[in-house]
């Protein structure tokens, strides 16, 4: 998913994704999927999906792997912001819209819906979700892939104060534009509660803000919440001064610290009854 330009919609400020953002988040794409070992940790073999949805298109980098894996299947991708360039694949299609409004689609009309670190940034994110899981058809899977956007319970807060500094700012700016930082932590309860899933599945990695471990698939995961202080739209969020990046970008090279504070990124995967 990209920046966001909806204020009002995620808690990110907007970028410019065409330039330095876009080689971003085509960085986070490859490393990501390197770390997953191709589109998902989801066995979508299993049931040779017709329809895809996803959800926070961003670059669409997702939707056209999704679509090259899958020729026979029709691949939709939704985002609120601006939409990829048009893609040459015949079976796949991008659509600007505001997933905090009603959903124009009819129930199990999708094999697989995916979400990659968007549901995360919604206000009200537990109730789009909400919406969105009796869209699946009987069989089908639920993809869901996002970070917890607060501060970890083992974080030295004494020992980073710029860190510290822009993550309490972070979460209480968030709260208050109705997004939920810890929503991943809810969402195998969220699914198991709802009654339409027979299987969840969830995976938790724990991402520091080193860069000391590029030569491993997670130690490059991990790099990138450095990259989005260095490079990323987070160095541009409201109250966050050039002084205070600075000062982040510091302990984050400080071998003494970054191995002790990042964020947990959630994959979940599960299946509707049939």
């Amino acid at each position: 998913m990209s920046p966001v330009q909806d204020s009002a919609s995620y808690p990110l400020p907007s970028a410019d994704r065409h330039s330095e953002e876009s080689a971003r988040l085509a960085h986070q794409f490859e490393v990501l999927q390197e770390f997953i070992g191709g589109l998902t940790f989801a066995p979508l073999e299993t049931i040779q999906p017709k329809e895809i949805l996803e959800l926070g298109s961003g670059t669409g980098a997702w939707a056209a792997l999704a679509a090259d894996t899958y020729p026979n299947a029709q691949v939709l991708a939704v985002d609120l912001v601006e939409l990829p360039e048009r893609s040459k694949r015949l079976n796949l299609k991008f659509e600007r819209f505001d997933l905090r409004k009603p959903l124009p689609w009819q129930p199990e009309s999708f094999d697989v819906v995916h979400s990659r670190l968007t549901i995360m940034h919604i206000s009200n994110g537990k109730d789009v979700l909400l919406r969105v899981l009796p869209l699946l058809k009987p069989g089908g899977i639920l993809i869901l892939e996002d970070t917890v956007s607060a501060i970890q319970p083992n974080h030295d807060m004494k020992r980073t104060p710029g860190m510290a500094t822009f993550w309490r700012n972070f979460e209480r700016e968030i709260r208050n534009k109705g997004v939920d930082p810890e929503l991943p932590l809810s969402y195998t309860q969220i699914l198991e509660d709802s009654g339409l899933f027979d299987e969840v599945h969830s995976r938790k990695e724990f991402c520091n803000f080193s860069t000391a471990h590029l030569d491993t698939p997670l130690g490059r995961v991990s790099a990138m919440g450095a990259q989005s202080f260095q490079i990323g739209p987070l160095r541009h969020y409201p109250g966050t001064t050039p002084e205070l990046t600075a000062q982040i970008i510091e302990e984050m090279a400080d071998p003494a610290l970054n191995e002790t504070f990042g964020y947990d990124f959630h994959f979940f995967w599960a299946r509707r009854k049939a």
